[in-house]
């Protein structure tokens, strides 16, 4: 019955605010006549669309949003946006969830190009991107993410900067950035460099970029184990560890060199960027009865090396847009705890090719062909290691087609992939189809109304495939199975956007489902080593969701400006026979505002969780929780263009736990933590 309610809410909400939107506009048509649709172009987009007649649900976060979280995961980030949650582990592992799914059902980007880690292949294993070198995230939701992948039912997380995206505008630029923070005793230091040159004809620009990161283990505010698991397992809440996520440590650096060669009408992007990170993973707690001590817990140590290029030539004729892009990547990571290695993951002979062709074959209809080929080998070494090594191939041809006439825009996309694995033991071969179709309207009065209809398959993972043994940080033994087929998913959408003369609204519900869903699941036994025996396997899965955002831009309050925002989404998940699945992200609620004064500037965000206790069988319910951060800035006359800032984040010291994280139960997210900041730009 709830799902009829909420469903009929959702679509009474839509109609609610169409009704009104035409109802005002008809009394107050004067006050649209300066209303424009939205300009900002998605990077992301095939066709470079802008992001207002995009036929999917895309946030956009620029450089001024990303600044205030820049020494924090990706997950953090994006976690502030509807639709998206983050599986967090500690301080380096932040993984996007998107409408309630994660791991390899949702990409991260850089560039477009695949980031070139195992993030993918387990929760403990970090994304190797970095917002400090960042521009621009776009978080892509629908259609628009079949560029990528068969993504259109959860999403994509892009990161873009200026190292391949930049507009060849004569530049000479030198940033400097420091933060220090005092609970983890951060000590950061970036920077970015950029001058333009001429050569004839040709203009370039090269650019170099670099960091360093320091974290010290971070403070919570309650016990390390959470109430409910504590209580489940019967332990004295008396005698429970608090005050320090032991062992959550992590040290980074990485740098990057860059060069931009254009003309009129052609660009070639070049660059190399390499990293090593180490970081630690809280120890799990043996409750033994003889000693009943936390173990120290996991290291990651890693290091990524990664060459991109992209070539991009603007014709006239059929062929309006040309660009061929590549990228190789080196990558190796250790695993091991107490100085010893467990196990040992590289990423070698990893190779990425995409070829795209933008058309002009009717009036009003834009095209896009595109091809990618990608390989890699992955190797594993060591005792713990539960995968084995493989050979994958990658190949996919992806179409997109968008016809405008009038005030209506049609789009058709459609991806094809085909993929083989090659172990010692197995080969896989198998190919998967994926369709979306949209129709939107924009309305006289600066709205735009529109439905998604969009058929994928998904193919295994090489986890769901071959897993096969303890997978240490999760505490679990994962067992995959080669017989898996592939998920089928049918998505619907429906979206209302709204500018008005304050600012604007969007809504979006969305209904999926899937036939064959992956999941993991407990046999409710153990291993020779006591740890707990989890099989993939498959089921009928459903997902239910909206989101929607009310937002005010430019609003003069005395001889302040303020911009700010609310939204609230919601996602429910199950299996169709089983009830709910795991890790599935409770109501949330974020609301944020930003003002300037002169040449001082406050923020806030203030994200309130709901209690989740829709669960899994194997789950633990977890509670609500409000966090907010804060941030004061000052740009100093004799600065010109440079900011001191100070930022508090979870200034309530609250319990922070995030039910989208398999870990939530082991250790909360960090206590109250204030960071100073000095960036100059020169």
């Amino acid at each position: 019955m709830f799902k009829n309610i909420k469903k009929a809410m959702l679509l009474g909400i839509a109609t609610t605010s169409m009704v009104y939107a035409e109802s005002f506009a008809q009394d107050s048509i004067y006050q649209f006549e300066d209303i424009t649709y939205d300009e900002i172009r998605v990077l992301s987009s095939p066709l470079n669309t802008p992001e207002f007649n995009l036929l999917s649900t895309v946030n956009i976060i620029e450089r001024a949003k990303i600044e205030t979280y820049l020494t924090d995961n990706i997950g953090d980030l994006v976690s502030k946006y509807p639709g998206v949650d983050n599986a967090s582990m500690g301080q380096a592992v932040g993984r996007p969830v998107i409408r309630g799914q994660s791991d390899y059902r949702v990409a991260v980007l850089e560039n477009g190009f695949s980031a070139g880690d195992v993030s993918s292949t387990a929760g403990d294993h970090s994304n190797t991107v970095s917002l400090l070198d960042t521009q621009r995230v776009e978080v892509l939701k629908g259609p628009v993410a079949l560029r990528y992948g068969p993504y259109v039912s959860s999403g994509i997380v892009n990161l873009i900067d200026v190292h391949m995206n930049t507009d060849m505008k004569p530049v000479s630029q030198l940033d400097l950035m420091e933060s220090f923070s005092n609970m983890t005793d951060e000590k950061t230091v970036a920077f970015l460099g950029r001058q333009s040159f001429l050569m004839g004809d040709v203009r370039g620009i090269l650019a170099v970029s670099g960091r360093f990161i320091d974290k010290d283990a971070y403070e919570i505010p309650g016990t390390v184990e959470s109430i409910a698991l504590l209580n489940d397992e019967g332990e004295d809440l008396d005698e429970a560890e608090r005050g320090l996520a032991e062992n959550t440590d992590v040290e980074e650096e990485g740098g990057t060199i860059s060069l931009n060669l254009g003309s009129d009408d052609s660009q070639l992007s070049l660059m190399f960027s390499t990293m090593t990170r180490e970081y630690g993973l809280f120890g799990h707690h043996a409750h033994e009865e003889a000693d009943d001590e936390e173990e120290a817990g996991p290291r990651i140590d890693l290091e990524r090396e990664v060459f991109r290029g992209r070539y991009t030539r603007t014709m006239n004729g059929l062929l309006n847009r040309f660009s061929i892009g590549f990228s190789s990547t080196d990558y190796e990571h250790t695993e091991g705890e107490g100085g010893a290695i467990g196990s040992a993951y590289k990423l070698s002979d990893a190779y990425a090719t995409e070829i795209e062709a933008n058309l002009n074959t009717f009036k009003n209809l834009d095209s896009m062909v595109g091809i990618s080929i990608s390989e890699e080998t992955l190797e594993v070494s060591g005792e713990e290691t539960f995968l084995p090594e493989t050979d994958t191939t990658k190949q996919a041809f992806y179409t997109f087609n968008n016809y405008e006439i009038s005030d209506w825009i049609f789009e058709v996309s459609a991806r094809h992939d085909e993929v083989e694995y090659e172990t010692a033991a197995n080969a896989y071969d198998e190919s998967a189809d994926s369709l979306a179709v949209g129709v939107a309207y924009k309305t006289p009065y600066a709205g735009i109304i529109g439905a998604t209809i969009a058929s994928t398959q998904r193919l295994p993972s090489v986890n769901e495939l071959y897993s096969d043994g303890v997978h240490f940080a999760a505490q679990r033994n994962e067992i995959g199975d080669t017989s898996l087929s592939k998920e089928k998913s049918e998505m619907t959408e429906i979206y209302f956007r709204q500018k008005l003369p304050f600012g604007g609204f969007t809504i979006s519900y969305y209904e999926n489902s899937v036939d064959n869903y992956i999941y993991l699941n407990p046999t409710g036994t153990v291993d020779a080593e006591d740890m707990p025996i989890f099989n993939f396997l498959q089921n009928d899965a459903e997902f239910k969701g909206g989101e929607f955002t009310i937002y005010w831009n430019d609003i003069n309050i005395g001889q302040a400006v303020m911009n700010a925002d609310i939204s609230v989404d919601q996602v429910r998940g199950s299996l169709v026979s089983e009830g709910a699945l795991p890790t599935i992200p409770p109501m949330k609620i974020v609301a944020s505002a930003d003002f300037a004064y002169r040449n001082f500037d406050f923020g806030t965000v203030i994200t309130k969780a709901i209690e989740q206790d829709r669960i899994a069988s194997y789950e633990l319910p977890t509670d609500e929780f409000t966090q907010i951060d804060m941030e004061i800035g000052w740009t100093p006359t004799a600065l010109k263009d440079g900011r001191v800032s100070l930022l508090a984040k979870n200034i309530t010291d609250e319990e922070v736990r995030r039910h989208a994280s398999p870990f939530k139960d082991r250790v909360s997210e960090p206590g109250t933590d204030i960071a100073l900041r000095l960036h100059l730009t020169f």
